[in-house]
C-alpha cells in the first residue's frame, strides 16, 4: 500500500525515516536538512573560490619576482650603456696619439688612463704598441694614449721615464704605476722571446688599477 506525502509534509517524513534508521548500522550516513545543505554548498563554493584565488596568487608571486629580476637587469644594462656612451665621448675605446700640450687635458679628464711613451724607431715600442692597441677596445673604462717621448721631454723628465717603452698608469690624474719595458710581462726570469701576451698586459693593468682603488671597478666602471 502506498502512502501519499504532500510536499509540505516532506521534512517531517524525512525526520521520521531518520528516526527509524537502526542506530547500530555501521553504514548509516547522516542526512542534513535542506537549510544545512544549502549552507554547506555555499561554504563549499566559498572554499573553492578561496582555493582558486590562492592558486592565482601563488602563480603570480614567482612571475612578479621574475619580472623584478628582469627589470633590475634592464636598468643595469641601461646604466652600463650610459657609462659606455660617456666614456666614448671622452675618447675611450680608441688608442689615441696625442701631443705634449694635449697630455694634461687627456690625463685629467678620465678616471683611468694608460699612456704609452714610445720611440718611433724602437722595435720593442712597436710590440708594446700592438698590445696596447688591442686593449683599447677591450677595456672601455680605461683611456689609452700614446705619446712620442722625443716630442714630450718635459713630461718624460717629470715622470722619471728612463726606458722605452714605458706605460704610465694614471688614476684621477695621478701617476700610480710604471710598466717599464716588458718587465713582468714575459712570464719568466729568462724569456726566450721579445713578445708577450695581450692578456698578461691586461691582467697587469687591471691588477694595478683595482688594487689602488677600493670603490671603482676597472672593468665595469661601477662604484662598489
Amino acid at each position: 500500500m502506498s502512502i501519499a506525502v504532500n510536499d509540505e509534509d516532506a521534512p517531517d517524513m524525512r525526520e521520521y525515516l531518520l528516526s527509524r534508521r537502526p542506530t547500530h548500522d555501521p553504514h548509516a550516513i547522516p542526512v542534513a536538512s535542506n537549510v544545512t545543505m544549502r549552507e554547506a554548498q555555499k561554504d563549499f563554493q566559498t572554499h573553492e573560490a578561496e582555493a582558486l584565488e590562492g592558486k592565482a596568487v601563488s602563480e603570480r608571486v614567482p612571475q612578479e619576482e621574475e619580472e623584478d629580476e628582469l627589470e633590475k637587469l634592464r636598468k643595469a644594462r641601461v646604466a652600463q650603456l650610459k657609462r659606455e656612451s660617456q666614456w666614448r665621448s671622452q675618447g675611450h675605446g680608441e688608442y689615441t696619439e696625442i701631443t705634449e700640450p694635449e697630455f694634461l687635458p687627456h690625463v685629467t679628464s678620465s678616471h683611468f688612463v694608460v699612456c704609452h711613451f714610445y720611440h718611433s724607431n724602437f722595435e720593442k715600442c712597436k710590440v708594446m704598441d700592438k698590445h696596447v692597441g688591442e686593449l683599447a677596445g677591450a677595456l672601455l673604462s680605461v683611456k689609452f694614449l700614446k705619446l712620442n717621448a722625443e716630442k714630450a721631454m718635459f713630461f718624460v723628465g717629470k715622470l722619471g721615464i728612463r726606458v722605452l717603452p714605458t706605460l704610465v698608469l694614471f688614476r684621477e690624474g695621478v701617476a700610480i704605476h710604471h710598466v717599464v719595458g716588458f718587465e713582468g710581462l714575459l712570464g719568466g726570469p729568462t724569456p726566450i722571446t721579445d713578445d708577450f701576451s695581450t692578456e698578461s698586459l691586461r691582467q697587469r693593468i687591471l691588477s694595478v688599477f683595482n688594487n689602488n682603488t677600493s670603490s671603482h671597478n676597472t672593468e665595469t666602471g661601477e662604484n662598489s
